[in-house]
């Protein structure tokens, strides 16, 4: 998915589903991570340094199953204290999650985020590093067709995750730290 917080929604479904018992800022954070190598992944790609069967390509190690499943909650430990650290500096705080919270979220939002793209993206290397060849079939239809549908439908249900906050919170900042998975109370009031 090009717009990475359009990952957002289905850390929230992970959430409820499992009963809340996955903390949820590092499940958002998971659901959105594997997007990290994008702006690694396409420059070198376009310098044609990384080409899969000639075509440029924005997605490889962390857009696979084994990088959902283990690369991602690896990257948590070290991604997971930034994220929180540079949210606070915006007054937005998030709980402080164990390693063991953030390997199993970096696990389910990992995987996620990969078979989520894997249902509208043309090139998806889903059995990296075994082979770089493309497994198109969770592919539902006409890729783009389906990117446009997935992209309206997730970006609606974002938006009503953000207004939920805001209706609760009646604040800008922690409605925003509420659709980010930080659900507690800041001591910042605006």
């Amino acid at each position: 998915m090009p717009f990475t917080p359009l990952h957002i929604p289905v850390a929230f479904a992970t959430w409820l589903l499992a009963k809340k018992k996955i903390p949820l800022a590092p499940l958002v954070l998971a659901n959105m991570a594997p997007d990290l190598e994008v702006p690694i992944i396409y420059p070198l790609s376009y310098m044609g340094l990384i080409r899969v069967n000639g075509m440029i390509v924005d997605r490889l190690v962390l857009h696979s199953i084994f990088g959902g499943l283990f690369l991602v909650p690896l990257a948590m430990i070290v991604v997971y204290p930034v994220y929180s650290r540079i949210l606070s500096y915006l007054g937005i705080h998030c709980s402080k999650t164990s390693y063991r919270d953030m390997i199993l979220a970096g696990s389910i939002g990992g995987l996620s985020h990969v078979l989520l793209d894997a249902v509208h993206h043309p090139y998806n290397p889903l059995l990296f590093p075994l082979t770089y060849r493309t497994v198109n079939n969770l592919v539902i239809g006409d890729y783009h067709i389906t990117s446009i549908i997935v992209h309206i439908v997730f970006a609606t249900i974002l938006l009503v995750i953000f207004l939920y906050g805001y209706k609760k919170f009646k604040n800008l900042r922690r409605a925003l730290g509420f659709t980010l998975g930080c659900t507690q109370k800041t001591s910042m009031i605006y």
